[in-house]
């Protein structure tokens, strides 16, 4: 088990809680060797159209600095490696801000959480083939840009008692995705919060991930914690589906470190 988490949320956004020290004394209890802090990318004011139904989950734009400067500052402790990163949500709109951002960053993360198709829709509810399409889509041009060092929770969409049972009509696009990620050297994160879901307890969902296995992605397993007693959560379920499944996991610290 590699004891790294590289997707962390700190209070910023308003729906998760603790400091980055909370999180640094945690990760010594448990023996992690390295935190990436990975709050919710906040908006200029002119930006707040850009993701719908998602920014009331963002820190105010006035505090990205206090976040970046805490983070910094917990690069100071000593025992624990801390990597400063931001979660960005894909829309190439923002892709301008996001590249002057990254300057300040040691990583990135590239995620959907909101989709602009039709009305729009919260990735987990998605209402139909088209609508997966469009974010399977969304998510192979943003691999191919190169722009984000990994892409988190890629199989979200699966949380959806409508789409979960025709998963199969998406694998072949799912591999395409997966098969874009691997040519451009991209990491998929499997997200354990995932398994608290019950996502896994479907075989159809574990697919994606034989998929990604078949075609040899390097994967980042993190907790998505929002709270430090979470940031070892569900990892030993989340390893034992990675052997099962023949997964590539990486270390995601070597290739920061290089």
């Amino acid at each position: 088990m590699i004891k790294e988490n590289f997707h962390t949320h700190l209070h910023y956004c308003g729906h998760a809680v603790g400091e980055a020290a909370d999180y640094i004394k945690q990760a010594k209890q448990l023996g992690f060797t390295a935190i990436g802090f990975s709050e919710h990318v906040p908006y200029p004011e002119s930006y707040n159209d850009y993701e719908g139904f998602y920014n009331g989950a963002r820190p105010p734009f006035t505090l990205l600095n206090d976040y970046l400067n805490e983070v910094n500052k917990a690069k100071e402790n000593g025992q624990v490696a801390i990597y400063t990163g931001l979660e960005m949500d894909i829309n190439p709109k923002l892709y301008g801000y996001y590249d002057e951002l990254k300057e300040r960053l040691d990583y990135c993360i590239g995620v959907i959480h909101f989709l602009f198709y039709n009305e729009g829709y919260e990735v987990n509810d998605l209402p139909d083939d088209g609508a997966v399409f469009n974010y399977l889509i969304l998510l192979t041009e943003a691999v191919l840009t190169k722009r984000f060092s990994f892409i988190g929770h890629p199989d979200r969409f699966a949380i959806n008692n409508l789409i979960i049972d025709r998963l199969e009509n998406y694998y072949e696009l799912w591999r395409i995705f997966v098969m874009a990620a691997v040519s451009a050297a991209i990491p998929l994160e499997l997200n354990t919060a995932h398994v608290g879901y019950g996502l896994y307890d479907n075989e159809a969902a574990k697919n994606l991930w034989r998929i990604a296995a078949e075609e040899g992605a390097g994967v980042i397993i993190n907790s998505d914690s929002h709270q430090p007693k979470d940031l070892n959560r569900y990892f030993t379920e989340a390893y034992a589906m990675a052997d099962e499944l023949g997964l590539k996991v990486i270390r995601f610290s070597e290739s920061l470190n290089k």
